[in-house]
């Protein structure tokens, strides 16, 4: 089972998050790990629910997997329209495991009719999500699908520990023809051989996530290719792709900013051409796309607190911190996470060389 090293300040925004104003639910069905609850699994629980209800799931390790919508595989969850699905305590005690028996999370509008923003999934740990194997829709932990219409699905996933799944495609998130939030989540440690990460049409937004540590073997690990995506205040780090692969491929509209993207592997450049880019931190990766020195842009060691012990804040230094710009632009904060030590004792891993020539090389290659 998968054990968190370092999320102190993620799950302090959890509990900040949980202390606030939250919607007016109908009813609350409680779930427990033994069965005691008002349903005996967290399925039966969202079938039990109607709109505007929440269903509560409580501290424990949950595995119960039904078969999804088509009947060709497993899920631990699917969703239904205007139901909040969140835990009491947090994601580090409260963990869905699929086992690598199915997904944890479908989300599918052809089978549930229209799923707007109130429905959410929040504050879980979702851990050894799988496809259904070759041909299969990806996704490993979440798969997302508003076929016919990306207006159709439009469900908000935040606070979620995404750790630990793997899939031919989207070991993370598989989104089709849907338009969902994704927002403070924590997305470590997944596999895959196309991305890790994929979304195709309707209109992404993806805020404030930290991502690391994943592995894509063949082709880009994060790939947006949506109408419109809104990419902003998030950490990509020490992430790794394999010889077909880059570090983030998007085609589309929309913004691309305030992001941290160090010390990853990848054999590509970005491509970000038709978005609104600015400040963004690209630093110590196989290969650093600019432009650098405009528009907010640099190239700096984000000097995260202890990347090894998956500490992923920032140090009093860092000139990721408002205030703190190299050129004294006003980009308040850059990447996912605040400021969380004082100048590290930890030494920062030395950037991955580039040298022109491989930049010559891997222009060729992309255009190949």
């Amino acid at each position: 089972m998968y054990v968190n090293r370092s999320f102190v300040l993620v799950a302090m925004a959890f509990a900040l998050l949980q202390s606030m104003v939250q919607p007016s639910y109908s009813e609350t069905w409680h779930v427990y790990e033994d069965g005691s609850g008002d349903a005996p699994t967290i399925q039966a629980a969202i079938d039990s629910a109607s709109a505007g209800d929440d269903v509560l799931i409580h501290p424990g390790v949950y595995s119960d997997l039904h078969p999804d919508p088509w009947g060709d595989w497993n899920t631990i969850i699917t969703m239904k329209d205007s139901i909040w699905i969140h835990s009491s305590d947090g994601p580090e005690v409260t963990i869905l495991d699929a086992q690598d028996q199915g997904r944890v999370v479908v989300c599918w509008a052809e089978y549930a009719g229209n799923i707007s923003s109130e429905a959410v999934v929040e504050g879980l740990t979702l851990t050894h999500g799988r496809e259904g194997g070759y041909g299969a829709p990806g996704g490993g932990a979440i798969n997302v699908e508003g076929s016919p219409s990306p207006d159709l699905c439009t469900p908000v996933f935040k606070g979620l520990h995404i750790v630990e799944n793997n899939a031919l495609s989207g070991a993370a998130l598989e989104i089709l023809f849907a338009s969902p939030t994704i927002s403070g989540c924590w997305i470590e440690g997944n596999f895959s051989s196309i991305d890790i990460i994929g979304t195709f049409d309707g209109t992404l937004t993806f805020r404030q996530n930290v991502v690391v540590n994943n592995t894509c073997s063949d082709f880009p690990l994060f790939r947006f290719h949506s109408n419109t995506a809104f990419i902003e205040g998030n950490t990509f780090a020490f992430n790794e792709s394999g010889s077909y692969g880059g570090i983030i491929e998007h085609t589309g509209s929309g913004t691309y900013k305030n992001n941290i993207i160090a010390f990853n592997v990848g054999s590509g450049n970005a491509s970000l051409e038709h978005l609104e880019c600015s400040c963004n931190d690209v630093y110590g990766n196989l290969i650093d796309f600019g432009p650098f020195g405009v528009d907010g842009h640099i190239s700096a060691d984000p000097q995260f607190c202890d990347p090894d012990n998956g500490d992923f804040t920032l140090t009093a230094s860092s000139p990721c911190l408002p205030g703190h710009h190299p050129d004294n632009t006003d980009c308040g904060l850059i990447g996912a996470l605040p400021i969380g030590c004082p100048i590290s004792s930890v030494p920062t891993p030395a950037p991955i060389p580039t040298t022109w020539g491989l930049l010559k090389l891997n222009s060729r290659e992309n255009k190949r």
